[in-house]
């Protein structure tokens, strides 16, 4: 009998020994798609050990990284993966990404401008021009934004992204007629992008007009009902019309969505005051400090601080 269980043992040892590289990122993908990041995290190290010139191991590498929270380990691993492969876009767009969440925004730029530089062909071009207008418009560098949006529009006057992103451009500098325009463009374009539902909300939401923004919202969530950023507008909009637990179940969302937002912080610390709870509310107004609130948006934060927490004993 114990040399049954002997052989039995042996022979798992060997066909586990004997998995290969591609075995193992493959169950590191089933992982991965489960949510179980750390075995898919595990399986992708014996993966890598098998086969350590592999870029796309060390590709996924960092996106379990990313997952739990292990941002250095995450771009060394795109290090290494650009390292393997220099002429892989997406890996860079990736890499720009994180440095984006880390607020190392030369990096980050430096990044979209070499996707640019190597893209083979007229449509990522434009694809890339188009993110790194988005990501200069994040940061509100509107006139940079301006001419790369401009020039993603030159090579393909179809996309999408490019025109919704340069509907919010206009608005910032101040041409809300031209933001408009393209926002219909977008909508007459693909009636299912959402982003364009999104920034109309939202400039319905800026003159005012909270009934409106609430319903072209509503619109995007049919589309896409997991959006963060629908719901952190949405939110918004209802406090303005004093609906506080109907703004308190949007934003609550948002976060769960998306922990990373700044403005979703921001408008939870303001429905916190409606209801009295100071203490909480400062709380999320210095999260929201933390997560880069004033680098992307101005001041509204600090100004929140100063005239609701001095007091305040955190």
């Amino acid at each position: 009998m114990r040399l049954i269980i002997f052989i039995l043992s042996l022979i798992f040892s060997i066909s586990s020994f004997a998995q290969s590289s591609s075995d193992l990122y493959a169950e590191a993908i089933k992982f991965a798609e489960k949510k179980k990041y750390k075995k898919a995290l595990e399986n992708i190290d014996r993966a890598i050990v098998k086969s350590p010139f592999n870029a796309r191991f060390f590709e996924k590498r960092s996106i379990y990284c990313l997952y739990l929270s292990n941002w250095e380990e995450s771009l060394g691993s795109l290090h290494t993966a650009i390292h393997l492969m220099p002429d892989s876009t997406g890996l860079y767009i990736t890499r720009a990404n994180i440095y984006d969440i880390l607020n190392q925004f030369k990096e980050a730029e430096l990044d979209f401008t070499a996707a640019i530089e190597i893209a083979k062909t007229d449509s990522l071009k434009s694809d890339y021009y188009m993110l790194r207008g988005g990501y200069k418009s994040k940061y509100r560098n509107y006139v940079g934004a301006e001419l790369d949006l401009l020039k993603s529009l030159e090579i393909n006057p179809k996309n999408l992204g490019a025109l919704n992103n340069m509907a919010m451009v206009m608005d910032r500098l101040g041409k809300k007629e031209e933001g408009f325009a393209y926002l219909e463009r977008v909508i007459k374009s693909d009636p299912n992008f959402i982003p364009g539902y999104i920034n109309l909300g939202f400039k319905y939401q800026q003159i005012g007009n909270h009934n409106k923004a609430i319903k072209y919202f509503h619109r995007a969530i049919k589309i896409s009902p997991n959006e963060p950023l629908i719901y952190s507008n949405m939110s918004f909009s209802k406090l303005q019309k004093g609906n506080i637990r109907g703004a308190l179940k949007d934003i609550n969302r948002s976060i769960k969505l998306y922990p990373a937002n700044s403005w979703a912080y921001k408008t939870l610390g303001q429905i916190l005051i409606k209801k009295g709870k100071t203490k909480d509310a400062c709380e999320n107004f210095y999260r929201a400090i933390e997560l880069g609130y004033e680098l992307q948006y101005g001041d509204e934060v600090q100004e929140l601080i100063e005239n609701n927490c001095n007091e305040i004993s955190l």
